[in-house]
């Protein structure tokens, strides 16, 4: 059997910043179609796949051209890890995974390809900002990793520097 990477966007249906945000209008269309649609156009990717617990957004998952799982209803405790987790073990062929966070509206092909090349030698490989910090719109980890809760933020991770116009993760109306 081959091998596949996946890309997982894990989108709930609940935010209390901003309500529904998963699929409000952002630019003309629904915020989770961006993501999608940088997965899509990398190339890089066997399977995209929606992890949600809302109706709404499996909807316009499944419209973008992503697979969904539906999973339990999320009080926003669940963590990428454990989300990844979840999918991966349903995958079994998966090699490599790359968690997108649904409101990632600005990310582009290019930073999912720097991501996967930056992965090689590492377990992991996370988007930041200039500081270094989490930029909070990917993670690109060996699946093992993920299924077996190799922390996220060590230095197994290599950091993928995210260009600051572009490195933007909306959580907020002031984003």
């Amino acid at each position: 059997m081959d091998s596949m990477n996946v890309a997982i966007i894990p989108a709930r249906g609940g935010s209390r910043r901003i309500p529904r945000k998963n699929v409000r209008q952002f630019r003309g269309k629904s915020m989770l179609c961006y993501p999608i649609e940088a997965a899509k156009a990398s190339k890089l990717f066997q399977l995209i796949v929606v992890s949600t617990d809302d109706y709404e957004i499996e909807q316009v998952a499944l419209e973008a051209g992503a697979v969904v799982m539906r999973r339990a209803t999320d009080d926003g405790t669940k963590g990428t890890q454990e989300i990844a987790r979840n999918v991966l073990l349903q995958l079994p062929r998966a090699h490599f995974a790359c968690v997108i966070y649904p409101c990632s509206p600005l990310l582009l092909a290019v930073d999912l390809v720097r991501g996967v090349h930056a992965l090689q030698g590492y377990q992991y490989a996370m988007s930041v900002d200039s500081a270094g910090v989490d930029a909070g719109c990917f993670y690109w980890g060996d699946s093992y990793a993920f299924r077996n809760d190799v922390p996220l933020d060590a230095p197994h991770t290599a950091r993928v520097r995210m260009p600051p116009e572009r490195c933007i993760d909306i959580n907020t109306f002031e984003d």
